[in-house]
């Protein structure tokens, strides 16, 4: 399987394909081979050309649903149940050898405690929107989903659970968002009727959230993606929104100019000007290096050259946008990476060269949990002068 995959498309979607061209696997075997796939290319960093099935083994001798398989595997003398701290010590490695470019990854994440997670089990995470949150419970209760509850309106499942049926059969909107994400759009605090700009908006996974809790602030969404823009608008539509506006918009071509935006007013399509936002979310394009557990590919093709042209790339965003906040606006800026380059050094810049003042900053880590990291950090401007 792993000799067939040639980095052309995402990962998750070859084993898709692969299992769906390949009828003779049961649904624990599939479980199975996706996680010794995963594990293969987490390890790429390694360079294992040697005794590969050995070091395979030492990702999954811990997980008791697979404890039978371990026979496919060539285990030599391997320990049972070893953690991946172990293994590193057995074999010589050291948890920087795991992760590229460990002298550029923050120093408020603790490498071994990252690596130990990396190769734990993903989970989807998700956010009840609407509907009658003890209806959930009881329905997967019912139908012996497994589950586990974060707080009243948040739960992760095992990534085969299809989030799409239960929220059908329990007649509610369920919102994909992982817990980092949604602990990170937790923390951040409006001003009711303020003009926000969700400018890297994705998916809108958190302006979904922060309406829910702002209903009458002004939301404004932006994307370069028209398709995920349009998913955005679906998933807006569907939870009931339509007091917002919304239009594709190129950050790295702004030049202070008035940002038009539509909305589903066909006749009101408001021009936005600078200095005008009470706040702007930045959810920065980056390496992603925060989720590569979920997408391990990533280990064999990102270079220290692409961390260094992301880093510049997020400087020009920042550089054309923060113009249109108003005096005394917020600058609210993520990732999801763990690399200082990408979020320390780009705040440091700002807070130097630009004389922004840091509010707060934090990793939300929640690879523990299977979910992912991001970085986050609160920054006001207090002057008009760019």
């Amino acid at each position: 399987m792993v000799g067939l995959f040639d980095l052309s498309k995402p990962l998750d979607l070859f084993i898709k394909e692969y299992f769906q061209q390949h009828k003779n696997f049961g649904s624990r075997d599939r479980r199975f081979y996706r996680n010794i796939v995963y594990n293969y290319f987490r390890l790429a960093n390694l360079k294992l050309d040697e005794n590969i099935n050995y070091h395979l083994a030492a990702t999954i001798s811990g997980d008791n649903e697979f404890a039978d398989y371990m026979g496919t595997l060539t285990l030599l003398e391997f320990p049972p149940n070893l953690d991946i701290e172990n293994y590193l010590n057995i074999t010589g490695k050291k948890a920087e050898d795991i992760y590229p470019f460990a002298k550029n990854i923050s120093e408020q994440i603790d490498i071994k405690n990252w690596v130990n997670n990396f190769f734990n089990k993903t989970r989807v995470w998700v956010r009840v929107e609407k509907g009658n949150i003890n209806n959930v419970v009881a329905y997967l209760n019912n139908n012996n989903i497994p589950f586990a509850n974060e707080k009243a309106n948040t739960f992760s499942f095992d990534t085969n659970v299809d989030v799409k049926d239960i929220a059908a059969k329990t007649s509610s909107t369920i919102i994909v968002q992982d817990l980092s994400s949604q602990l990170a759009a937790g923390d951040i605090q409006l001003k009711e009727d303020s003009k926000v700009w969700d400018c890297c908006a994705g998916s809108g996974g958190k302006s979904l959230m922060l309406h829910s809790r702002y209903p009458t602030a002004n939301f404004f969404v932006s994307d370069i993606r028209t398709n995920i823009l349009d998913n955005l608008r679906r998933r807006f539509q569907s939870s009931g929104i339509k007091d917002y506006a919304w239009n594709v918009v190129d950050l790295l071509s702004l030049n202070k100019q008035p940002i038009t935006f539509n909305t589903l007013n066909l006749d009101h399509r408001p021009a936005i000007a600078i200095n005008s936002f009470d706040t702007i979310i930045v959810d920065a394009p980056c390496s992603g290096s925060g989720t590569w557990k979920r997408t391990p590919e990533q280990l064999k093709q990102f270079t220290e050259q692409s961390l260094s042209d992301y880093a510049s790339r997020q400087i020009k965003i920042l550089d054309n946008i923060i113009p249109y906040l108003k005096t005394n606006g917020k600058l609210i800026y993520m990732t999801c990476s763990i690399y200082k380059t990408e979020n320390e050094d780009i705040v440091n810049h700002f807070i130097t060269e630009k004389k922004l003042v840091l509010i707060n900053s934090q990793y939300y880590n929640c690879t523990d949990k299977g979910g992912d990291s991001i970085f986050k950090a609160e920054l006001q401007i207090v002057s008009d002068k760019w």
